[in-house]
């Protein structure tokens, strides 16, 4: 197996908030809305990036049990050589799809230490991810 010409370092939590919602109605809920952002600050001298994805799950709205707001970091770093609109994609789809993945059993863990169902957070596309990417 080849080692692959972008890596990371490891995610770490910047932020997380949950919070059960005292007025859910069990009668309005058909499932927990998904929200994301995230933010990529690529420095133009280095091959490295940071990228932050920040996951807004449920809300404080009646039909929802529960808000959850989590932010988690983490840096790339890329080799020579690799187009600059392949290291954008990357940054974009697969940085954060890595990211969800730490994010992942944070998220259930917390969900199933609470009075409700377990959530265990999607597989979601993110190769559409609206992301900006600012260059430092």
């Amino acid at each position: 197996m080849k080692k692959s010409k972008f890596q990371f370092s490891n995610p770490n939590l910047v932020n997380l908030v949950f919070e059960v919602n005292p007025d859910f109605d069990e009668k309005l809920f058909e499932s927990l809305k998904l929200e994301s952002q995230t933010k990529v600050v690529k420095m133009q001298s280095q091959n490295k990036a940071n990228v932050e994805m920040h996951l807004d799950i449920g809300g404080v709205e009646k039909e929802y049990p529960f808000a959850i707001k989590i932010t988690m970091a983490s840096d790339f770093m890329w080799e020579d050589g690799l187009e600059e609109t392949l290291v954008d994609r990357l940054l974009k789809a697969n940085a954060t799809s890595l990211i969800l993945s730490y994010m992942r059993p944070i998220i259930s863990n917390i969900t199933n230490n609470s009075k409700y169902s377990v959530f265990n957070l999607p597989f979601l596309d993110m190769q559409n991810n609206e992301a900006d990417i600012e260059e430092v």
